[in-house]
């Protein structure tokens, strides 16, 4: 059940992007990246690291108020791209955390691989998921990943509807432009 929480709702973001055609799988180099080399970067200043290029796509999740003090849990995901390949996105960062009045005491960096990623990538992926998440904060971590998540499947779910209303627009302008 819980690697459903953790593979379901994010294959929606791929199936779109990978639907065209075959695009190379997250590399273990990208996963390595994600998981340790942004935290660094972004600790120390450093730059982007060079050929790839992230698109935000926001953060969802819960905050509650006992007591004057407010707390949060929360998912950020940003899709990871290749420069060489702007349009198939190579990976996804998750980045899980949970706070106090916007202090972080639980931040931790996970890599969602795209779907054309060898069985060993999705491996390393899912125990590295599993091993931090467990270690101290896993019930309040879990919540807000699962809540964050639930979020962002119900706004891809309203996307991927619209996208078939306009295909089905599309098909009916057309018979009508052959009817013609």
């Amino acid at each position: 059940m819980k690697k459903l929480l953790f593979i379901l709702p994010l294959t929606f973001i791929f199936i779109s992007s990978f639907a065209q055609g075959e695009v190379e799988g997250t590399t273990e180099e990208e996963f390595r990246y994600i998981t340790k080399g942004y935290k660094i970067q972004q600790e120390s200043g450093l730059d982007m690291k060079r050929g790839y290029f992230f698109r935000d796509l926001g953060s969802k999740g819960i905050s509650q108020t006992r007591n004057e003090i407010t707390s949060y849990k929360k998912v950020e995901l940003q899709v990871l791209y290749r420069e060489a390949n702007p349009e198939y996105p190579c990976a996804i960062m998750m980045i899980v955390k949970k706070g106090v009045k916007g202090q972080d005491e639980f931040k931790e960096y996970y890599c969602i691989p795209n779907p054309n990623s060898s069985n060993e990538i999705w491996l390393t992926c899912t125990n590295h998921f599993y091993q931090n998440i467990g270690e101290g904060n896993y019930k309040d971590a879990l919540l807000g990943y699962s809540w964050g998540l639930a979020q962002f499947t119900a706004t891809l779910m309203e996307l991927a509807d619209l996208e078939k209303v306009k295909a089905y627009e599309l098909k009916l302008e057309e018979k009508r432009k052959e009817k013609n």
